[in-house]
């Protein structure tokens, strides 16, 4: 019997962000040449730095671009779609420390992935993923 408010993993299985993988690895290699404390800065040279950007690097395996929304809605351009390696199409594998993006999604909104049984109201205990 399936779960009421229960999120199936969708938004971990498939995802997008603003950053190409380009971005994510130049992100990366600055904030290693950085002292920073893992929170967002700037390089030497003034740019921004992906907040989290030591602890979602490592988690992407990019899948492509596309345009749509997880929802099938068509968009202007491409948007860069991602899957984390830590999801294992049950649970996620670094639960306790995943990234602010992975905590506050679906960031006060009804979730956008079409079959996701998961409300905001409680999202500590309505999770089943995790």
């Amino acid at each position: 019997m399936a779960r009421r408010n229960c999120c199936n993993g969708d938004c971990c299985r498939r995802f997008t962000i603003p950053y190409s993988p380009d971005e994510i690895a130049e992100n990366y290699r600055a904030w290693q040449a950085c002292e920073l404390n893992g929170d967002q800065g700037e390089d030497r040279l003034g740019h921004r730095i992906v907040e989290e950007i030591w602890l979602i690097a490592p988690m992407l395996r990019y899948i492509g671009e596309r345009n749509t929304t997880p929802a099938g809605k068509k968009l202007d351009s491409p948007c860069h779609w991602y899957t984390c390696v830590h999801f294992d199409g049950k649970d996620c594998g670094i639960y306790k420390i995943r990234p602010k993006m992975c905590r506050d999604y679906p960031y006060g909104r009804k979730c956008q992935y079409p079959g996701c049984r998961h409300t905001n109201r409680k999202r500590r205990e309505a999770r089943c993923v995790g």
